[in-house]
């Protein structure tokens, strides 16, 4: 009964914290991100060079393309962006070139359906290396899918 209250009050929380027409995407409680490991920067390097990335947050689609020269292009609804992305630990940072995205730097744990849940490990005020860890631990887009490009 604990565990079910401390996750429907983390919830709250989430759904709470969201700005206003902000791009933040979170969709899950930090119950939810600590229910596995996420993936070591090896995996994460293998598994999302050349991959595209799809889910949803704030029940807007996502999709992601990490291309293997290092750049990403992303859409959210109807907004998009571009800009980089690294392995950075056990964390993907990417840092957007649209201003109104948020840059930081995202785990990711693998669902037992194969999918993962996109955690946020810290957000960085677009590129400025001001790490904002307010939101870390929080599942950023649940159940994205990966598949080549």
């Amino acid at each position: 009964m604990r565990r079910l209250l401390r996750n429907a009050l983390a919830g709250l929380v989430v759904a709470a914290s969201v700005p206003a027409g902000g791009n933040f995407l979170f969709t899950g409680s930090v119950a939810q991100a600590a229910d596995a490991a996420p993936l070591t920067g090896a995996e994460l390097k293998a598994l999302l060079t050349g991959a595209v990335i799809s889910g949803k947050g704030l029940s807007r689609p996502y999709t992601a393309h990490h291309h293997a020269d290092g750049t990403v292009s992303a859409r959210s609804g109807s907004a998009s962006s571009t800009g980089h992305w690294t392995v950075e630990g056990d964390a993907v940072k990417t840092v957007w070139d649209n201003a109104r995205w948020t840059s930081g730097a995202w785990r990711f744990v693998k669902q037992p359906d194969g999918s993962y849940n996109i955690v946020v490990a810290y957000f960085d005020g677009n590129g400025t290396g001001a790490h904002d860890t307010n939101y870390a631990g929080r599942v950023d887009v649940s159940h994205a899918t990966i598949a080549r490009e």
